[in-house]
């Protein structure tokens, strides 16, 4: 049963990074709000086998116990994130 929700979230990952890639600079990534990060890794992984640097992190009101493996992950505290403005070149809503 599980198997087939991890491959259901990661298709909709992969989804989710056709339709931004395009808008997507090269540089820093906040997914914010970012769950388990599968969404985080799978931008990650496009720009690293693309030889395209991008330094990425999740951050989310929730700790997941099973957090996409290698991401750096933040948990929010409410609408506040740790991080100064402009720190980021992309943020994912």
């Amino acid at each position: 049963m599980f198997d087939h929700f991890d491959q259901k979230m990661d298709l909709r990952a992969l989804m989710w990074y056709q339709k931004i890639e395009p808008y997507l600079l090269e540089g820093t990534f906040l997914d914010l709000g970012g769950g388990d990060g599968r969404t985080s890794k799978r931008v990650y992984d496009e720009f690293k086998n693309k030889g395209r640097p991008l330094d990425v992190h999740v951050t989310d009101v929730l700790e997941y116990p099973d957090l996409v493996r290698g991401i750096p992950c933040t948990r929010m505290e409410g609408t506040k994130t740790s991080f100064e403005d402009q720190s980021f070149d992309n943020v994912f809503l």
